[in-house]
């Protein structure tokens, strides 16, 4: 029974209060805690949320008209200047101390900046928010870049000394217009390209044209691909052929007898065997010309062959024959040729 009773004591001595302290430890481990400023008439400083045991950040001084912040005090006796490399265990109230600024009333010069140049310069009362009335500043562009004008570096606040504020430019890579145009002038494709980028033409190849007498491929640009430097135009070349016309010739019968394709301006001709017409009841034929006659070309063209009767047949077949008959008691005689071109009554009784 001792033994129990000396177990429990060293239990509530030794072990308990070591557990109760890890407890309150942990807890507190992840609590946060506030700090707040108190400016007494200064500028707002804003509350800070605070992990147990972390420190709390100093905020820029607040500022006061025809006063001088001397600093940040744990009370409002002023007493003890606050630390802020302390670790914070607490909610805390720090309080802002002011002195009477004799300078007040003194003014200040402002000067502006810009590239290494004055631009502006003007006067302004203590606590006054200077402000630039001039022109926007201006960065020349370089041949890669342009610059934009964004704001003022330090950051530009009330007035309670001379100060400087130099110009700030943000920095865009700059483009060059590149356009492609047909020979005519149209305008094929536009690009937007930087500084030292090599031009490409990306839309389908222009396409050929032709006149009357002519066919016109492209075959170039104007100009080579080199490295952009500035705003540029590139024109479409293209080579000059003759223009081909399709030429046929045909039989009497419709038949195709040749193709072929003849440049503007010449005369075609048939090259193949002389066109030949089968004969018709005896008569032959031979080949005597084209229909219409052959001309230059100009346009497409369809020529037929044109046939005549062999001279040796038509003066055979042309010979008349002679009938002798009667008619109503009367003789008559007729003749004719088998080609028709004689006929008639030349005896009659």
């Amino acid at each position: 029974m001792k033994i129990k009773l000396i177990k429990n004591k060293i239990f509530f001595i030794l072990i308990l209060p070591s557990l109760l302290l890890v407890f309150v430890l942990f807890s507190c481990a992840n609590k946060e805690y506030t700090v707040k400023f108190e400016s007494n008439g200064g500028t707002e400083v804003e509350d800070q949320k605070v992990i147990y045991s972390s420190k709390c950040i100093e905020p820029n001084d607040p500022l006061k008209y025809s006063y001088k912040f001397l600093g940040w005090y744990t009370n409002t006796k002023y007493t003890t200047l606050y630390d802020f490399s302390a670790s914070i265990k607490k909610d805390i109230t720090l309080f802002a101390l002011w002195e009477e600024d004799i300078n007040y009333s003194k003014t200040f010069n402002i000067t502006w900046v810009s590239e290494n140049a004055v631009i502006a310069v003007n006067t302004v009362s203590y606590m006054e928010m200077p402000v630039y009335n001039a022109d926007t500043p201006i960065k020349p562009s370089s041949v890669s870049y342009d610059y934009v004008f964004v704001g003022w570096s330090p950051l530009v606040v009330n007035a309670t000394a001379d100060a400087v504020y130099v110009a700030v430019f943000d920095t865009y890579q700059k483009t060059y217009t590149v356009n492609f145009n047909n020979y005519d002038g149209t305008l094929l494709q536009t690009k937007q390209l930087y500084y030292n980028d090599i031009p490409s033409f990306t839309n389908p190849i222009p396409a050929s044209y032709s006149t009357l007498s002519e066919v016109y491929t492209f075959v170039s640009w104007d100009l080579p691909f080199t490295n952009v430097t500035g705003d540029i135009t590139y024109t479409a070349v293209y080579e000059a052929s003759p223009r081909l016309y399709l030429i046929t010739f045909l039989n009497y019968n419709g038949i195709i007898l040749q193709e072929t394709l003849v440049s503007y301006g010449n005369i075609p001709s048939y090259t193949l065997d002389t066109p030949v017409k089968e004969s018709i009841s005896s008569v032959s034929y031979v080949f005597s010309s084209w229909s219409p006659e052959v001309v230059s070309v100009t346009c497409e063209a369809v020529y037929m062959a044109v046939f005549i009767p062999n001279n040796e047949n038509v003066e055979t077949l042309n010979k008349p024959f002679y009938f002798k008959f009667k008619l109503n008691l009367k003789e008559i005689n007729w003749y004719f040729s088998f080609l028709n071109t004689k006929k008639g009554v030349y005896n009659e009784n």
